[in-house]
């Protein structure tokens, strides 16, 4: 695997203090129906080099029942917590239940929502109004202008999972230039 020189090291934490990071699957890789190797690669950019995963953090995925095989078999078997429910919103819902924020509030320092559905935004301003800070993660979905703006930072992930191609950019809210993406390609 190359990397870009800017990227020569995984990221434990970006922000320091604890993570937790809420991944809703489908809509960040864009596909109901992936495969285990687009999600696998998917990970690897997730975790190594665009957000990074740190050893204290906590990630909670979540998927329709149509990608939980693929899910299951991709993601690695230890540090995931999986979640599954069918129906409409089902992994948005899986991950809604999941977590608390007021318990939460005190175990983690940031909230990381990986997904650009605007269900999100009351979690996000409730993570915020207990002291925790919020950034959202936006993949292949069109992201929803609340919830961009109850997450003060972003990482935009343009994957082009089929060739293995994943760029990556990190901005704050409120910069008007884009930042130049990195690509990168995994394996």
């Amino acid at each position: 695997m190359t990397r870009s020189a800017s990227t020569s090291t995984a990221p434990t934490s970006r922000t320091g203090g604890r993570r937790l990071h809420l991944i809703d699957l489908e809509n960040v890789i864009g596909d109901p129906d992936a495969c285990e190797r687009d999600i696998a690669r998917l990970w690897d950019v997730y975790k190594r080099h665009a957000v990074g995963v740190g050893p204290t953090d906590h990630v909670i995925v979540a998927t329709g029942a149509n990608l939980a095989l693929a899910a299951w078999f991709a993601l690695p078997a230890q540090g995931v917590q999986r979640r599954v429910r069918r129906g409409p919103d089902g992994a948005d819902l899986a991950l809604l239940d999941a977590c608390h924020v007021e318990h939460d509030a005190r175990r983690f320092d940031e909230l990381v929502i990986a997904s650009s559905d605007h269900i999100f935004t009351e979690l996000a301003e409730t993570a915020r109004s207990h002291g925790m800070r919020t950034h959202q993660v936006i993949g292949r979905s069109v992201p929803s202008k609340t919830l961009m703006a109850a997450c003060p930072t972003r990482t935009w992930l343009r994957l082009d999972l089929r060739s293995g191609l994943g760029a990556y950019r990190r901005r704050r809210f409120g910069h008007t230039a884009p930042r130049p993406a990195h690509e990168l390609r995994t394996a």
